[in-house]
């Protein structure tokens, strides 16, 4: 009902001091690159598809592709060229007990959508990373937390690729043991901003320059945002990928759900705009809302609904 209800609120803003009211589309931010996706839906950070991967290949890859389509087997790291990037991924969890875990991970070989992992492995043959992450959230089952349950599931299940077109003809052997060396799974954190903190200690070990996030295209906005606070946007000894983050949605989303449905805030930056329109910015009175109790903020936003009904001409 919150995103639903943000929707609602975001297509009854008024886009001009002049101009009354007028309808507006909720987007969603699935930009390749760093652009900072403010207020998506999601409890704030703390303060201080033909090819369907990250579309910055570099010359490593194109090596690796070939040798994993029959060509000779080499030392896989495939760094060629002084502009080439030693590139990582962070993979991120998706709670162990939710509705349509394995099509939301693996993915719909009915419909050729990659899942998370399975989106992973392609980014593997196409961008030859030195490190995949597996993330962890706030879930564990079999003993195991989202990290390792995940990634244990991507190697039992790898030979099902072959399942999607995308990978026909690709030697799936040789790419399971790329993955099983060099992947690792982060089994500490309880949420999307510990996941991007303590895997930015696994990939600084590896000396990471550019990074990829993977995710859901209706978690994927939120991630980039926490990534952008967390990291910063320019490099940084600590953060040396910041300048050059990059994210690559699945195709399979969580069940029930569409792009379409993330709503996302932005703020205030028209300068032909009435700025005390704006006032209170709408994008904090919802991390505010997310700062609420659950109990609590399901009695605001059902009294927050039946204003707009009542605005609406529907209540």
């Amino acid at each position: 009902i919150e995103h639903r209800l943000l929707v609602k609120v975001l297509c009854l803003l008024p886009l001009s001091s002049r101009g009354g009211m007028r309808m507006i589309r909720p987007s969603v931010i699935l930009a390749m690159g760093y652009a900072l996706a403010v207020g998506a839906l999601g409890p704030p950070p703390p303060q201080p598809q033909k090819s369907s991967s990250a579309r910055e290949v570099h010359p490593g890859a194109i090596v690796l592709s070939s040798r994993l389509r029959g060509g000779e087997e080499g030392a896989g790291r495939g760094h060629a060229g002084p502009s080439t990037r030693v590139t990582g991924i962070i993979v991120h969890g998706c709670h162990l007990h939710t509705d349509g875990w394995e099509r939301i991970v693996f993915g719909d070989p009915s419909t050729q959508e990659l899942g998370r992992v399975s989106q992973a492995a392609l980014l593997m043959l196409e961008e030859d990373p030195v490190c995949v992450v597996f993330g962890t959230g706030g879930s564990e089952k079999d003993g195991k937390r989202e990290g390792d349950f995940t990634r244990d599931y991507l190697l039992e299940n790898f030979q099902r690729l072959a399942l999607f077109n995308v990978f026909a003809g690709i030697d799936l052997g040789r790419l399971e043991r790329l993955m099983r060396e060099r992947s690792v799974a982060e089994t500490t954190s309880r949420n999307t901003v510990e996941e991007l903190e303590r895997g930015a200690d696994i990939l600084r070990e590896h000396r990471i320059e550019r990074l990829i996030l993977v995710s859901s295209p209706t978690h994927l906005p939120r991630c980039l945002r926490d990534a952008c606070v967390v990291y910063g946007t320019a490099r940084s000894e600590r953060f040396p990928w910041a300048a050059r983050l990059l994210v690559c949605p699945s195709g399979t989303s969580y069940t029930g759900a569409k792009p379409e449905d993330v709503a996302v805030v932005e703020p205030p930056h028209r300068g032909d705009r009435d700025r005390n329109l704006d006032r209170p910015m709408l994008g904090g009175i919802i991390n505010r809302l997310y700062a609420v109790p659950p109990r609590t903020r399901r009695g605001l936003v059902l009294q927050l609904e039946k204003q707009l009904e009542t605005i609406e001409g529907v209540g």
